[in-house]
């Protein structure tokens, strides 16, 4: 499977952090002209949403405590 370039990569942490693809887009460095056509197609690329599926699920599994933590 095709790795993420260095921008997808910026533009998965900063979704992660803002949830808006344009706003994503231009903070991962993309021109702000067109930021908001490139965070859509980023999100429709399998390979980003891949990185961000496991990001969130990274994130979701760290909040949430286990049986042993909560005992």
């Amino acid at each position: 499977m095709k790795s993420l370039t260095e921008k997808q990569r910026r533009f998965v942490n900063a979704y992660i952090k803002t949830g808006n693809a344009a706003e994503a887009a231009r903070q991962a460095g993309y021109k702000a002209s067109n930021a908001d056509v490139i965070g859509r197609e980023n999100l429709r690329k399998p390979t980003v949403r891949k990185a961000l599926d496991a990001r969130l699920k990274e994130l979701e599994d760290a909040q949430i405590a286990d049986a042993r933590e909560v005992l």
